[in-house]
């Protein structure tokens, strides 16, 4: 898991950098436990897109794409 989660972490900070995001100021959709901690190692808001609750660590969490508030998103 943890060479898993290192080169998703990798991932999320090139594309932050690309699109001239800082890290904190990102956030990050994730369905997978790899994929939310490698955000939270990132230093990104992560948002962990599933019904159930088993998305340890996310900063939020929602049961599908369709119940994301898009003004809420901006008030993160």
């Amino acid at each position: 898991l943890c060479l898993k989660v290192s080169r998703i972490q990798r991932f999320f900070l090139t594309a932050a950098n690309l699109i001239d995001v800082l890290p904190n100021e990102a956030i990050g959709f994730e369905d997978s436990q790899a994929g939310i901690t490698a955000l939270n190692s990132a230093n990104i808001f992560s948002v962990g897109i599933s019904s159930k609750d088993n998305l340890v660590g996310a900063d939020l969490r929602v049961d599908s794409f369709e119940k994301i508030n898009f003004e809420q998103l901006l008030c993160l």
